[in-house]
């Protein structure tokens, strides 16, 4: 019986982790696009306007 529940509970933990790594991988890309973009034009501004960025 034990293995069984076993194989269940392996079956159960899988269904859920995988929606939530998806979504937690796909909240950090856009997390990350949106930082690298919003880094990209600070960076740009600071050059165009002559500036140090560091």
């Amino acid at each position: 019986m034990s293995n069984i529940t076993n194989w269940v509970t392996a079956i159960i933990l899988i269904v859920i982790c995988i929606p939530v790594a998806y979504l937690v991988a796909r909240a950090v890309s856009t997390a990350y696009f949106k930082a690298k973009t919003e880094f990209l034009n600070q960076y740009r501004k600071g050059h165009e306007n002559g500036e140090k960025t560091e």
